[in-house]
């Protein structure tokens, strides 16, 4: 059973941004987790909760997400990036550790490259890449980001309604053959969680990515050849919608000489969700390494 922990709420500004994030007391070297698109600090909270009683945990509310304030418009990845630079330089003392989910991952490799100085060691958790810039529409997940942001143009005004509609909602399956609805495939508690994410969610954000430039201005080949650290990269399964096709890992570990990686056959995209027990295990042996 996971120790309970209390993490407390602040205000950072940069870039011209209020940005909300989550601290644990202080101790041990700093570990900063980054959630998703469309989602919240809190989505990383047990995998924070898990590190918290050694070292002082972040979560980070994306720009546009949670309590954090509106970009007007500036929802590109660079975008995520530089703001995670500036609260690495703030809030990291010593070296820390990154550990990134999705676009989380994707910013948590930017910032490794920008400022190695300040990254000991990143975990990149099933990050997008160019499934979400401009390879996006030969994928299912145009489909399923433009029927959220449908629902988020009409939005409803309370979570147990926003999750109503979210349960309700279809879209392709991995394999793009047949419409699958959200409440066949999520748990419950799930789809309530990411129903409050999207309350607070500013719609703008998906903007970019339903116009396929979301990596626009970022070569992120380029970065990540630039990252020295150790690197554990966890892999879902896109048979199941994970959203790193095993070729692009592949090129990953070609591209960052110190990558350790995870492959979860037969998990999809939510891995530190669906494979918690797993990412721990596997983060904390690689952890353990340096």
């Amino acid at each position: 059973m996971l120790q309970k922990i209390e993490f407390q709420e602040s205000l950072f500004e940069t870039n011209g941004q209020t940005l909300n994030y989550a601290m644990s007391e202080k101790g041990g070297s700093p570990l900063l987790c980054l959630h998703g698109v469309t989602r919240c600090w809190q989505d990383m909270q047990t995998v924070m909760s898990v590190f918290a009683p050694e070292q002082q945990v972040f979560g980070l509310d994306f720009r546009g997400h949670g309590l954090s304030g509106r970009g007007s418009g500036h929802y590109l990845t660079t975008d995520y990036i530089r703001d995670g630079v500036s609260f690495v330089r703030k809030h990291f003392d010593v070296p820390g550790v990154i550990f990134g989910h999705s676009l989380g991952a994707m910013v948590a490799a930017g910032i490794a490259a920008e400022v190695p100085e300040r990254v000991r060691a990143v975990i990149l958790e099933d990050p997008p890449f160019d499934t979400l810039g401009t390879g996006i529409f030969q994928t299912s997940f145009y489909a399923y980001f433009s029927r959220l942001n449908e629902l988020l143009i009409d939005a409803p005004k309370s979570a147990p309604a926003m999750a109503r509609r979210l349960a309700e909602m279809r879209f392709p399956s991995p394999d793009g053959k047949t419409l699958v609805r959200m409440g066949d495939v999520r748990l419950p508690e799930a789809i309530r969680f990411h129903a409050e994410c999207l309350l607070r969610l500013d719609t703008a954000v998906l903007a970019p990515i339903l116009a396929g430039r979301w990596l626009e201005g970022w070569a992120w080949e380029r970065q990540l050849a630039r990252i020295s650290c150790p690197t554990l990269l966890l892999v879902g399964d896109t048979a199941f919608g994970g959203m790193l096709p095993l070729e692009v890992a592949d090129r990953i570990e070609r591209l960052v000489s110190t990558t350790m990686r995870i492959d979860f056959q037969g998990a999809g995209h939510q891995l530190h969700a669906t494979q918690f027990e797993r990412v721990i295990e596997g983060a904390k042996a690689f952890l353990a390494t340096l």
